[in-house]
């Protein structure tokens, strides 16, 4: 996560074992929150609060259940970090990130109530004939499938914007200079068809023109083919990035607790 601003919080001298062991969990769980996968970043999470109780643990609590679309318990913990909360700027977050968890958890629950306004009433299961599944022996059902935990965590991304970004000032450079050096093959042809000019001045002009005028095609054909290439990379870049990441992110040390602020929201 960026690091736009921090604040020591501090306590008595704690345990050297808590705090090695609340900063690992929290690590793990920084890790595992850049990649997407919610599910296990909660847990690490939840763990480095159960090693160290820091009030910046409950805004990235916040995030996680918010991501895994956990809005009541992303309401809870986005208010206890309020309670503990000092810095104006984060707290404004916090509550601008609580407004935005209660508009998503009523639409949970208006979606839920519809659902169960549509749907048909439970039918009452089929009367099992006992002498019927003793004589056909044990269940041959498949087992159900095993479910990977962090697999509904993985959000699916396209390319990175930062490709894009790289071919368009590619694309504009390799323009730039093959006009400049369009430009000075262009003046380099005027001064040859000068009257003024002698013959051993126009041979050394049209040996550094026919230079210049190749370079500056060179340029001009791997400025197309780069345009080409960035057109493509649009039509596959994630431009969104999904819901962004951002977060109070809290580590302890020997002398207090590093929060630090997440700017990409």
């Amino acid at each position: 996560m960026l690091v736009l601003g921090c604040a020591a919080l501090i306590w008595s001298p704690p345990a050297r074992a808590d705090v090695a062991a609340a900063k690992v969990a929290f690590k793990k769980g920084e890790a595992a929150y850049a990649d997407g996968r919610f599910g296990e970043a909660l847990g690490h999470y939840l763990e480095a609060f159960k090693q160290k109780p820091l009030n910046g643990f409950h805004f990235n609590l916040g995030l996680c259940y918010r991501k895994l679309g956990k809005h009541e318990e992303a309401i809870k913990h986005f208010k206890a970090y309020l309670g503990g909360s000092t810095s104006e700027s984060n707290r404004a977050r916090a509550i601008a990130l609580i407004k935005l968890s209660e508009v998503d958890a009523k639409a949970a629950r208006d979606r839920e109530r519809r659902l169960r306004d549509v749907a048909p009433p439970k039918q009452p299961p089929p009367k099992t004939n006992t002498g019927d599944i003793a004589a056909k022996g044990p269940d041959q059902r498949k087992p159900p499938k095993k479910r990977v935990d962090g697999d509904d965590d993985k959000p699916r991304r396209g390319l990175s914007p930062a490709l894009f970004w790289t071919g368009a000032a590619v694309t504009a450079a390799l323009a730039v200079i093959g006009s400049v050096t369009g430009g000075v093959a262009l003046s380099k042809a005027s001064t040859y068809n000068d009257g003024a000019t002698s013959v051993a001045e126009r041979a050394d002009i049209r040996s550094s023109g026919v230079t210049f005028k190749n370079l500056s095609t060179g340029l001009f054909i791997g400025a197309g083919v780069a345009a080409v290439t960035t057109a493509v990379l649009f039509f596959f870049t994630d431009f969104k990035g999904g819901e962004r990441k951002s977060g109070v992110s809290a580590a302890p040390t020997p002398g207090g607790a590093f929060v630090a602020w997440d700017a990409r929201f």
